[in-house]
């Protein structure tokens, strides 16, 4: 069991590390830019990120599913 949540562990910083990078990379214009009809600008999408990375965490500690609605970064 440890070995398996070692490696999700792993994964995720992976694919966080991924996120992190590119987001190094945009400029605030960039930011704003949509990718597709009713999807939000690239900034948002990455404030969701990190609002879900959030929820899972809390999620994790407390054991429980908290309502979302109303959670603000």
């Amino acid at each position: 069991m440890d070995k398996q949540i070692n490696q999700l562990i792993n994964e995720w910083k992976f694919i966080r590390g991924l996120n992190l990078d590119i987001l190094a990379q945009l400029n605030d214009e960039q930011l704003h830019l949509t990718v597709g009809k009713n999807v939000g600008t690239l900034g948002e999408q990455f404030r969701h990120l990190v609002r879900v990375e959030f929820q899972y965490l809390d999620a994790i500690k407390t054991k429980t599913i908290q309502e979302t609605k109303g959670i603000n970064l």
